[in-house]
């Protein structure tokens, strides 16, 4: 075999390996995720469980939005108080928002935070991390964690202190 001819089978191979790994990976997310987000606009239209989404109302553009009363309780971890959390779905790619508050009169932060992402039946779905800058007294800071993996049918949320 020629040179040319070694190369030209390799470069072959190595395209074949790649649109092969491509495959795998674009099937395996579309088996764990669904499109959705949230841009605030458009119908939308609650899933009450059909679906196994008891807690994701539909947007007209395919945006998962969670619904759940206990996502949007405040939690409080030492001196923090983490409010306004959302979910969001959206072309594979789930979106947790909130705002951190220091409510304590001294100095808070500078460490990190483990978000558990739990079920109604209190199991973990997910836990991301979160770092939370030193924040002085009374001053806030957002979160803004995602995921390629749909955690949107979540029913709470726990923070610990790492």
């Amino acid at each position: 075999m020629k040179k040319n001819e070694k190369i030209g089978i390799m470069i072959l191979a190595l395209v074949a390996i790649i649109v092969i790994v491509v495959l795998l990976v674009n099937r395996s997310g579309k088996d764990k995720q669904t499109s959705g987000g949230n841009n605030g606009v458009g119908s939308s239209q609650v899933d009450n469980g059909q679906n196994g989404e008891e807690f994701v109302s539909r947007q007209e553009d395919g945006t998962k939005v969670n619904i759940s009363n206990k996502i949007k309780e405040t939690k409080r971890v030492g001196g923090l108080e983490i409010t306004g959390l959302t979910i969001t779905e959206k072309d594979n790619l789930a979106q947790l928002l909130g705002t951190v508050t220091n409510v304590s009169s001294g100095v808070e932060g500078n460490y990190t935070l483990k978000i558990i992402v739990l079920d109604k039946d209190n199991q973990e779905i997910i836990d991301m991390l979160f770092s939370v800058s030193e924040l002085q007294p009374g001053q806030s800071v957002g979160i803004d964690s995602s995921a390629t993996f749909d955690f949107s049918n979540a029913y709470d949320i726990r923070f610990e202190k790492m």
